[in-house]
């Protein structure tokens, strides 16, 4: 062999080994193929330029990857068919269960190698400043079956996912010492520097215990112990019935606050905020209770203590039923089965539980009313009295 034809294969050889990308195979039917390359001075530095390619068929609406554990907050990459065989890489940003939101940006750049063509959409993509701390797991989301019209514009609307994987890059299996001709070695189709993510406990099952739980305690528990007091007037029963629900209420805020901390969301939702309130201000109600029963049991009448437990709890079953709306709309199920349930549980629910009261205060205002009983006494013959009432 010519030394000129030794050193082009040497020099070939050492680019693919030097550019050593990091490989993953995903999809509906695993013909999704995504590559990695970190540059050494990025690993170094820990921030700096990286490189990545999103290989798939033309049929999907749409491919994204992101950096992070959860879609909240999470950098996405979205890529889509574009006019004249070309693709749109879209920079986006996880929203949970909707659909990411379009983040303009100036860092993302689509290299040559990007297109269409042979049924395969294409995109070659370096994208600049990248913070490599914390961001070693990965996730590759996908739309395999919903229409998409070819669009050059970055905030087009995409339908939710009906895919996703969740993975770890190892950065050194993916390092590349040279920033030329980053995706020219060749692809043997199999992965490597590439981890399915195992999260350390399944947070799925956790935020549906959470659900169940919450929407179990103001659309029954909760309920069915207030109602006990207008309906029944047993306030032992309420008192256990009511005890026994707060304490299941912190076993499901804990397991809220577990999910949305692993996911990143504690604090930034709707739900969580009126959650975390709502929750903190039940917290007094034994209290108010316990202090309304003793007041009670001085005056023998309900005085303004027990009123305040009363509406006090009354408000906040309110929004407790709908934040659990909010909690469903978070999760992406409006008007899905379990959206439609939960609000026909909790009109059923409120109606009842506004007709006990009603029913509670009309037969008060109907002993108020009534004229008082007099006692007539009568004198009769005999050393004895006869009382007669009318």
């Amino acid at each position: 062999m010519r030394p000129a034809a030794i050193i082009g294969v040497a020099a070939s050889l050492y680019a693919t080994a030097a550019n050593a990308l990091a490989s993953y195979t995903t999809g509906a039917n695993d013909d999704i193929r995504l590559h990695w390359g970190f540059p050494n001075s990025t690993i170094k530095a820990r921030t700096g330029n990286i490189y990545f390619k999103i290989d798939a068929p033309s049929t999907y609406a749409w491919v994204g990857i992101g950096v992070g554990k959860s879609m909240l907050d999470a950098m996405m990459f979205v890529v889509y068919k574009g006019t004249n065989d070309s693709v749109t890489v879209s920079m986006r940003t996880g929203e949970h269960h909707t659909p990411p939101v379009y983040t303009p940006t100036t860092k993302v750049q689509v290299l040559n190698g990007s297109g269409v063509a042979d049924g395969r959409m294409v995109a070659e993509v370096k994208y600049a400043d990248f913070n490599m701390e914390g961001k070693d797991v990965w996730m590759c989301a996908w739309d395999s079956v919903g229409p998409l019209e070819l669009s050059d514009k970055k905030d087009a609307v995409i339908h939710k996912h009906d895919g996703n994987r969740q993975f770890t890059i190892n950065h050194s299996a993916a390092a590349i010492s040279s920033e030329t001709n980053v995706f020219s070695a060749s692809d043997d189709g199999s992965d490597n520097g590439i981890a399915p993510y195992v999260a350390p406990v399944n947070y799925d099952t956790i935020v549906l215990a959470h659900g169940i739980i919450m929407s179990a305690l103001f659309l029954v528990l909760y309920p069915a112990g207030a109602i006990i007091m207008p309906l029944f007037g047993n306030w032992f029963y309420h008192a256990v019935e009511q005890c026994i629900a707060y304490l299941i209420m912190w076993v499901g805020f804990g397991l809220g606050v577990t999910y949305a901390s692993y996911a990143g969301m504690f604090g930034k939702q709707t739900h969580t905020q009126m959650g975390t309130i709502c929750v903190v201000l039940l917290s007094f109600q034994p209290v108010l209770g316990y202090l309304h029963h003793l007041d009670y049991k001085k005056h023998n009448r309900t005085g303004l203590l027990g009123r305040i437990h009363s509406w006090h709890g009354r408000g906040l079953m309110i929004v407790g039923i709908v934040n659990g709306g909010f909690g469903l709309q978070m999760t992406g199920q409006v008007g899905s089965a379990w959206f439609i349930a939960y609000v026909t549980v909790a009109v059923i629910v409120s109606a009842g539980y506004v007709g006990a009261i009603v029913y509670s205060m009309s037969s008060r205002m109907k002993q108020r009313n009534r004229p008082p009983r007099t006692v007539v006494v009568e004198t009769v013959s005999g050393p004895a009295l006869r009382l007669r009432s009318r």
